[in-house]
């Protein structure tokens, strides 16, 4: 058997196997070495980066610090030889001293080093033009003190070895040298120094004019300083904190040059004076607790010790319902004679230390019964009272302020150019002839040359009683007349100013120094001219006169009245009523606050001799008879209205006399009248203390006279009291006084 096969045949793909070989794997580790490599560089770099950016961010921050303490300077000129080192320039505080200087400075482990190169320039007689080259200057142009300076200040560094936040150390070369420069000018004008700015025909100072608007008369008096430059307080303005408690008042002293076509800033002062609750503390171990006082050294305020604290007795604010510069007043308000004496640097450089020290510190008082004034040792709370000046823009405790003089005017003196001319001219005067005779208070307007004579004051130009001297009521058919006051305060001369003062008179030392500009000792020594209208106390004299003068309560921004001559009686017969005005000394003179220390309670009988701190007018009621009025008919008590607690001042209450009762207050003093067979009254409001969200309970107690009355809504917001007498009452020596407790006396 024959068999046959068919092949078929089929298609076969050749494939190749798929692997790695040795190439392959040599590549692959060439691609990722290289990129690793570009990483680890690419890490180092930002390294670098950050920590370079870190060290320009921080010499930035050094250099903006620099020069903004070369700026801030308190002094012109230098009294013994500059400093060299950059830091000790900047804390020396003194414009002279602000050469070319460095200074190292370490910072985050980093040292830096800090160099200025500073260029002085000056103004050219065009005022407009600048040189450095002092060869171009007239001749005989003081040169110690440049118009302003140029500086370039410039922070390097060149780090040694640091290490990385992971703990790796890098090197100097890992990091780089680098520098970094900022320029500026410091002019000459202190900064935040009373505004010192200059118009362009003022001096050489070459700061842009700023324009000032003198204020309106009577109530601001432009005092001729110079030729065509004057001094003007503006108008005190009390803020009561709360109501009938604690009050701050606030004013500014502005200089200014009127020779231009606008009046122009030379110079601001800004006051502030407040009254206090404190507690009383003392210094562990040496603590730097307080500042010394800022005074004036003749061209700025500057505090003591260089501006740096001391250790002494220090309070701290008792509550936190009063002013905000209760802190600050209440801690730097002491004394520390252990370890400075100087006059300048004592608060109050007329205390007694021989009555008032207490450890080297002033006494402090706190409020007793019936109004009296008790010593408080550590943790004790006390009243205070401060006077504050603006310094490199806080609120510093300066000297206490002390008036040397007052004077009252009747309406219209002041409105007219000629009165102020006067009165201008007597306040320079005294004021120069008190700080070369240092007498107890300023010379009286007699006394002056040349001699002047205020109207209605009965005080010719020879010093003795005119009668005629007077003032009408009514006046221009009017049956009220608007008194004013004004009182002049004067600061003690500290050494710095005195050496100034002594320059210009002609008694310094060879090379002494003035100030740029400045020509006459009034714009040199630290007086103020204020106006008191509606701080003082007026009353008329006796009580029981047809003529009424307003005393009310403080109130905010001066809309209480006071010092208004009313004639109650349009009916009454021809006579000369005394209007009188008063006004503490110091600090609670212008808080308007009861007095915070026994010097000040007797004072009060000083106020009743003295015609420099009790100033009288006269008016001649219904014509007049150039006499003295007639006398009273009726029953009369006088004694004082005081208080014996704590933030609540008897000056801020409220007497209304009730039916066939006269009363005139002064301050802490009170009389009444009652006319024949008819018995007196009193109603006392305006009084009270609030902690927390309550009322204390008060009460009005007296002794010596009228009966005692507890309040009738002792919780309530209209804090009121009764005080009644009955016919034929005559007593003095009366105590009415605010008590925190039940009458027991």
């Amino acid at each position: 058997m024959n068999m046959k096969f068919n092949r078929k045949f089929s298609t076969f793909t050749l494939r190749r196997s798929s692997g790695m070989t040795i190439l392959d794997v040599l590549l692959g580790i060439v691609i990722f070495v290289v990129g690793m490599l570009a990483l680890a560089s690419l890490q180092g770099n930002l390294t670098r980066s950050t920590a370079e950016g870190n060290a320009r961010t921080v010499a930035t921050n050094i250099a903006e610090e620099m020069i903004e303490q070369l700026r801030v300077f308190g002094a012109l000129r230098a009294t013994a030889s500059c400093p060299t080192d950059l830091t000790a320039i900047a804390s020396e505080n003194v414009y002279q001293c602000i050469t070319d200087a460095s200074a190292p400075v370490n910072r985050n482990g980093l040292n830096y080093t800090v160099a200025a190169d500073v260029t002085d320039w000056y103004f050219m007689p065009d005022r407009v033009s600048v040189t450095a080259d002092t060869g171009e200057l007239p001749t005989g142009r003081d040169t110690t003190i440049s118009n302003f300076k140029h500086i370039d200040l410039t922070v390097s560094w060149n780090p040694s070895d640091f290490l990385d936040n992971e703990g790796s150390t890098l090197t100097a070369a890992d990091l780089g040298a680098g520098s970094f420069t900022i320029s500026g000018i410091i002019p000459s004008i202190p900064q935040l120094g009373a505004a010192e700015i200059a118009a362009e025909n003022d001096g050489e100072r070459g700061a842009p004019p700023v324009v000032y608007t003198p204020g309106a008369r009577p109530d601001v008096v432009a005092i001729k300083v110079a030729d065509s430059r004057f001094k003007e307080s503006q108008t005190p303005v009390p803020d009561v904190i709360r109501t009938d408690e604690l009050v701050e008042t606030w004013f500014d002293v502005i200089t200014y040059n009127t020779a231009g076509l606008d009046a122009v800033y030379l110079r601001r002062e800004e006051f502030l004076v407040v009254s206090c609750e404190c507690e009383m503390n003392a210094p562990n171990n040496g603590d730097l607790t307080g500042f010394l006082p800022t005074v004036w050294n003749g061209e700025s305020y500057t505090t003591g010790n260089s501006g740096e604290m001391v250790s002494k007795p220090y309070g701290t604010s008792a509550n936190n319902q009063q002013s905000q510069y209760c802190d600050t007043c209440c801690r730097d308000h002491h004394d520390d004679t252990s370890s400075y004496s100087a006059d300048h640097e004592s608060y109050d450089p007329h205390r007694d230390w021989s009555v008032e020290g207490d450890d080297g510190n002033h006494v402090h008082y706190t409020r007793a019964r019936q109004g009296g004034l008790e010593p408080v040792r550590n943790n004790g709370t006390y009243v205070e009272a401060c006077r504050m000046v603006r310094k490199d823009g806080f609120m510093r405790v300066a000297q206490d302020f002390r008036m040397e003089g007052l004077n009252s005017f009747p309406a219209g003196y002041l409105d007219t150019l000629d009165g102020v001319n006067d009165y201008s001219d007597y306040v320079t005067a005294a004021v120069v002839d008190f700080y070369g005779t240092d007498p107890d208070m300023l010379a009286p307007p007699s006394d002056v040359t040349p001699a002047k004579d205020f109207p209605a004051d009965r005080i010719g130009l020879d010093g003795n009683e005119m009668l005629t001297d007077t003032t009408l009521l009514p006046l221009l058919g009017l049956d009220s007349q608007q008194m004013r006051s004004r009182g002049i305060y004067i600061d003690q001369l500290g050494p710095e100013a005195q050496e100034i003062v002594n320059c210009i008179n002609g008694d310094g030392d060879a090379g002494c120094y003035v100030p740029e500009g400045v020509t006459s000792v009034l714009e040199v020594l630290p007086f103020y001219d204020i106006q008191t209208t509606w701080l003082a106390w007026w009353f008329s004299n006796p009580a029981g006169t047809p003529v009424s003068v307003t005393s009310e309560e403080v109130k905010d921004n001066n809309i209480h009245s006071r010092g208004l001559a009313v004639l109650e009686e349009p009916s009454a017969a021809a006579q000369t009523v005394d209007v009188y005005t008063e006004i503490k000394r110091g600090n609670t003179g212008l808080t308007v606050t009861d007095p915070i220390t026994p010097p000040e309670e007797s004072k009060q009988a000083l106020y009743s001799t003295d015609p420099n701190l009790l100033h009288a007018l006269f008016l001649d009621v219904n014509g007049g008879d150039d006499g003295n009025p007639p006398p009273v008919t009726g029953y009369t008590w006088s004694g004082t209205f005081v208080s014996a607690v704590n933030q609540v001042d008897a000056s801020s209450a409220t007497v209304t006399p009730g039916d066939h009762t006269f009363c005139s207050r002064a301050g802490t003093s009170i009389s009444c009248v009652t006319t024949l067979g008819n018995p007196g009254r009193v109603t006392i409001t305006g009084y009270q203390k609030k902690q927390g969200q309550s009322y204390v309970e008060l009460y009005i107690c007296s002794t010596g006279g009228p009966t005692s009355a507890n309040e009738l809504d002792p919780t309530g917001l209209n804090h009121s009291a009764v005080v009644s007498w009955g016919p034929g009452t005559v007593a003095t020596d009366v105590v009415i006084s605010i008590e925190s407790s039940a009458c027991e006396f």
